[in-house]
């Protein structure tokens, strides 16, 4: 049985710091990255890093044009990249995003 390799998020606050070297608007500090800080600290899998940056799209989308939501998942490489130090749990987590279509 292969046991399946989990990462933790960052905490809140170094969490927070790392989304905002990303995107520094306060559109996106108050709006977007609440959605992904509640899961600051958490131990999840490599799938489960996906379906919370997803959800967070998803969610922060409702009600919005289409092209809203198509902005927002072409920058989750650089999300990831600044959320995830682990470079082997990193591409394994842009790999995932791949093979599902979120991302080219």
């Amino acid at each position: 049985m292969t046991e399946l390799r989990t990462i933790v998020l960052p905490e809140i606050e170094e969490m927070q710091r790392r989304l905002i070297s990303v995107d520094n608007t306060e559109y996106m500090s108050s709006k977007f990255y609440p959605l992904l800080t509640e899961y600051a600290g958490r131990e999840m899998e490599i799938l489960g890093v996906v379906h919370v940056l997803v959800l967070a799209v998803t969610i922060h989308s409702e009600g919005k044009p289409p092209m809203f939501s198509k902005v927002l998942f072409m920058r989750l490489p650089e999300f990831v990249k600044a959320l995830i130090d682990d470079e082997e749990m990193r591409s394994e987590i842009l790999q995932e995003m791949r093979a599902i279509g979120i991302i080219r």
